[in-house]
């Protein structure tokens, strides 16, 4: 009778679960329940369409991503209800899912990790940096970009510039500075200037990047097609000096991208130019961020 009573309750239990996580994750509208089956002994749950007079498999009617997001949701409330301390491990979760759908993963995932450490392995950029937004006063939080190596091999470096944080990057672009300045006191210019021809088309995209992510605090996005109307209120803390910064730095450094005529080149800024405009971004972004979350 114990074990009945028990097994009744852990399976409304988890039923009620993976109901909710298909209310967070954006997908309660699909037609799908929880059945349950007993076999030897154990409770056996299985996911089925709902309210459907046809004997199709759920397979045969929903898209791949929303049976992705479906299984999302029945392995999310598996962990819920279990007593697992393990790491939570997804392989590129928002395979076959839209934008909408990606958003709300990140938002389950990032609260997910304040329970138990979560590890997600993905080649979407959109996805990297919601993640990397909607953790970004958390601790702990690390991302990590990797290269393409032979097979066998793995090496990691930095996330490509859509995906980065731009203090982060910064602070990135400083020491290759650093490495720069260091080639040229070795009497190597050749190294020196190529180091710093690549600095310079590096903070030209960040700069650009960053009028989407941070001035506008990510509102609209080129590889995003949703607008975040509720990151509008940020708007209001955007002062004519944040422009005129943001135009002087692309006058800078977008040289390199346009055609010059050969007789008349345009030099590189010098190491003391390019040291001081990243110190600036920095003091900038701190206090950008600070009034953005005086608006909260």
């Amino acid at each position: 009778m114990q074990h009945s009573l028990s097994d009744i309750l852990l399976t409304k239990r988890y039923i009620q679960t993976f109901n909710d996580y298909l209310h967070e994750l954006g997908a309660e509208n699909l037609s799908v329940a929880i059945k349950t089956r007993g076999s030897k002994g154990r409770t056996k749950f299985r996911v089925v369409l709902n309210d459907t007079s046809q004997s199709a498999k759920i397979n045969q009617i929903l898209s791949d991503g929303q049976q992705a997001i479906v299984a999302l949701a029945a392995f999310l409330a598996e962990l819920e209800i279990s007593d697992w301390n393990y790491p939570a491990i997804f392989d590129d979760p928002v395979t076959s899912l839209d934008q909408e759908f990606e958003l709300k993963v990140a938002y389950v995932l990032t609260e997910l990790s304040r329970k138990r450490q979560v590890i997600i392995f993905t080649h979407r950029l959109s996805l990297a940096y919601e993640l990397q937004m909607k953790a970004k006063d958390m601790t702990g939080f690390e991302i990590t970009g990797m290269r393409q190596e032979p097979v066998g091999y793995c090496s990691t470096e930095s996330l490509p510039y859509q995906a980065q944080r731009m203090d982060k990057a910064v602070r990135k672009y400083l020491q290759e500075l650093k490495t720069a300045k260091k080639r040229m006191s070795e009497n190597k210019p050749e190294e020196h200037d190529a180091i710093v021809e690549g600095l310079v088309k590096k903070i030209r995209t960040l700069v650009e990047n960053s009028v989407e992510t941070t001035l506008l605090n990510g509102v609209v996005r080129r590889f995003n097609r949703e607008v975040q109307t509720k990151r509008l209120r940020y708007i209001a803390v955007i002062s004519d000096d944040d422009i005129t910064l943001f135009k002087k730095w692309m006058t800078t450094y977008s040289f390199q991208d346009h055609s010059q005529p050969s007789e008349a080149p345009v030099n590189l800024p010098s190491d003391e130019v390019i040291n001081d405009d990243l110190s600036e971004m920095l003091d900038w972004y701190d206090d950008f961020t600070k009034r953005q979350k005086s608006v909260d």
